[in-house]
Protein backbone atom coordinates (compact mmCIF):
# COMPACT_ATOMS: atom_id res chain seq x y z
CA UNK A 1 0.00 0.00 0.00
CA UNK A 2 1.54 3.40 -0.95
CA UNK A 3 2.78 5.80 2.29
CA UNK A 4 -0.24 8.43 1.24
CA UNK A 5 -2.77 5.55 0.92
CA UNK A 6 -1.65 4.54 4.52
CA UNK A 7 -1.23 8.40 5.58
CA UNK A 8 -5.03 8.73 4.53
CA UNK A 9 -5.79 5.76 6.29
CA UNK A 10 -4.37 6.29 9.67
CA UNK A 11 -6.31 9.81 9.28
CA UNK A 12 -9.61 8.78 8.50
CA UNK A 13 -8.96 6.04 11.33
CA UNK A 14 -8.26 8.73 13.35
CA UNK A 15 -10.96 10.97 12.53
CA UNK A 16 -13.26 8.61 13.64
CA UNK A 17 -11.99 7.85 16.68
CA UNK A 18 -11.49 11.90 17.44
CA UNK A 19 -15.45 12.10 16.42
CA UNK A 20 -16.65 9.72 18.95
CA UNK A 21 -14.44 10.34 21.73
CA UNK A 22 -14.54 14.28 22.05
CA UNK A 23 -18.57 14.26 21.06
CA UNK A 24 -20.34 16.14 23.55
CA UNK A 25 -22.92 14.30 23.30
CA UNK A 26 -25.60 16.25 21.28
CA UNK A 27 -24.20 14.95 18.10
CA UNK A 28 -23.44 16.78 15.08
CA UNK A 29 -25.54 19.19 13.20
CA UNK A 30 -26.88 16.48 10.76
CA UNK A 31 -28.46 14.68 13.88
CA UNK A 32 -31.47 16.17 13.87
CA UNK A 33 -34.51 15.16 16.44
CA UNK A 34 -36.19 12.30 14.53
CA UNK A 35 -33.18 11.73 12.10
CA UNK A 36 -35.03 8.23 10.89
CA UNK A 37 -31.51 7.04 8.49
CA UNK A 38 -30.42 5.21 11.22
CA UNK A 39 -32.46 2.20 11.63
CA UNK A 40 -34.39 1.60 15.29
CA UNK A 41 -32.62 0.22 18.23
CA UNK A 42 -32.83 -3.19 19.58
CA UNK A 43 -30.67 -3.86 22.03
CA UNK A 44 -29.91 -0.07 23.38
CA UNK A 45 -26.40 0.85 24.59
CA UNK A 46 -26.04 0.11 28.62
CA UNK A 47 -22.87 1.97 30.33
CA UNK A 48 -22.77 -0.33 33.03
CA UNK A 49 -22.43 -3.64 30.89
CA UNK A 50 -24.76 -5.60 32.72
CA UNK A 51 -25.39 -8.02 30.06
CA UNK A 52 -24.95 -9.40 26.64
CA UNK A 53 -20.99 -8.26 27.15
CA UNK A 54 -18.06 -9.50 26.41
CA UNK A 55 -14.46 -9.28 27.69
CA UNK A 56 -12.28 -7.57 24.85
CA UNK A 57 -9.42 -7.14 26.66
CA UNK A 58 -8.05 -7.18 30.23
CA UNK A 59 -4.87 -6.49 32.30
CA UNK A 60 -2.87 -4.57 35.10
CA UNK A 61 -2.50 -0.72 34.42
CA UNK A 62 0.48 -0.01 37.03
CA UNK A 63 -1.35 2.75 39.27
CA UNK A 64 -5.24 2.62 38.13
CA UNK A 65 -4.90 -1.16 38.78
CA UNK A 66 -6.96 -4.16 36.80
CA UNK A 67 -9.38 -3.12 33.99
CA UNK A 68 -11.59 -5.02 31.80
CA UNK A 69 -12.56 -3.17 28.26
CA UNK A 70 -16.35 -5.32 27.70
CA UNK A 71 -18.15 -4.79 24.59
CA UNK A 72 -21.99 -5.56 23.65
CA UNK A 73 -21.48 -6.78 20.13
CA UNK A 74 -25.34 -7.03 19.96
CA UNK A 75 -25.64 -2.99 20.60
CA UNK A 76 -27.37 -1.09 17.63
CA UNK A 77 -28.02 2.28 18.85
CA UNK A 78 -27.20 4.62 15.86
CA UNK A 79 -23.71 5.40 17.42
CA UNK A 80 -23.22 1.54 16.55
CA UNK A 81 -24.52 1.44 13.27
CA UNK A 82 -22.66 4.57 12.07
CA UNK A 83 -19.34 2.55 13.67
CA UNK A 84 -20.76 -0.78 11.48
CA UNK A 85 -21.07 2.08 8.70
CA UNK A 86 -17.02 3.46 8.86
CA UNK A 87 -15.88 -0.16 9.50
CA UNK A 88 -17.31 -1.80 6.23
CA UNK A 89 -15.71 1.56 4.08
CA UNK A 90 -12.70 1.55 5.72
CA UNK A 91 -12.13 -1.79 5.19
CA UNK A 92 -12.90 -1.41 1.70
CA UNK A 93 -10.40 1.22 1.15
CA UNK A 94 -7.34 -0.60 3.19
CA UNK A 95 -8.05 -3.55 0.72
CA UNK A 96 -7.08 -1.08 -1.89
CA UNK A 97 -10.75 -0.17 -3.01
CA UNK A 98 -11.63 3.00 -4.79
CA UNK A 99 -14.20 5.59 -2.67
CA UNK A 100 -17.10 5.16 -4.95
CA UNK A 101 -17.51 1.31 -4.55
CA UNK A 102 -16.68 1.42 -1.10
CA UNK A 103 -19.73 3.69 -0.51
CA UNK A 104 -22.13 1.55 -2.85
CA UNK A 105 -20.92 -1.54 -0.40
CA UNK A 106 -20.46 -0.03 2.64
CA UNK A 107 -23.23 -0.46 5.32
CA UNK A 108 -24.19 3.25 5.31
CA UNK A 109 -27.60 4.13 4.96
CA UNK A 110 -28.72 4.79 1.60
CA UNK A 111 -29.14 8.81 1.81
CA UNK A 112 -25.58 9.06 3.44
CA UNK A 113 -23.99 7.10 0.57
CA UNK A 114 -26.16 9.04 -1.81
CA UNK A 115 -24.27 12.10 -0.66
CA UNK A 116 -20.74 11.02 -0.93
CA UNK A 117 -21.34 9.37 -4.17
CA UNK A 118 -22.49 13.01 -5.09
CA UNK A 119 -19.63 14.76 -4.06
CA UNK A 120 -17.00 12.69 -5.55
CA UNK A 121 -18.97 12.41 -8.98
CA UNK A 122 -16.29 13.25 -10.95
CA UNK A 123 -13.37 13.44 -8.44
CA UNK A 124 -10.33 10.48 -8.75
CA UNK A 125 -7.94 11.72 -6.14
CA UNK A 126 -8.18 9.18 -2.69
CA UNK A 127 -7.34 12.13 -1.03
CA UNK A 128 -9.87 14.40 -1.90
CA UNK A 129 -12.52 11.56 -2.03
CA UNK A 130 -11.59 10.74 1.78
CA UNK A 131 -12.04 14.84 2.61
CA UNK A 132 -15.38 14.67 0.87
CA UNK A 133 -15.75 11.16 2.80
CA UNK A 134 -14.91 13.12 6.61
CA UNK A 135 -17.50 15.81 5.47
CA UNK A 136 -20.28 13.52 5.30
CA UNK A 137 -19.76 10.91 8.09
CA UNK A 138 -17.21 12.54 10.11
CA UNK A 139 -16.64 16.09 10.66
CA UNK A 140 -18.21 17.95 13.83
CA UNK A 141 -21.49 18.88 11.36
CA UNK A 142 -21.76 16.34 9.09
CA UNK A 143 -24.89 15.68 8.12
CA UNK A 144 -24.43 11.67 8.96
CA UNK A 145 -23.34 12.02 11.87
CA UNK A 146 -25.71 9.46 14.41
CA UNK A 147 -27.47 11.02 17.20
CA UNK A 148 -25.94 10.76 20.42
CA UNK A 149 -28.69 10.81 22.62
CA UNK A 150 -31.73 8.48 22.73
CA UNK A 151 -34.36 9.81 20.97
CA UNK A 152 -38.12 10.05 22.87
CA UNK A 153 -40.66 8.41 21.30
Amino acid sequence: MPSARRCDLFVLTLSTLLVAACSNGSGGTGSMPGDKRWAPTTVPYDPSCASGCEVIEEGDFGHIGKIMLLANPDVDDPVAQWGDCIQSFRVCIEAGGDARPCSEGSECPEDCRAQLEERIRNVTDLRTQLDAFKGVYLDEDAPCLPPLEEESP
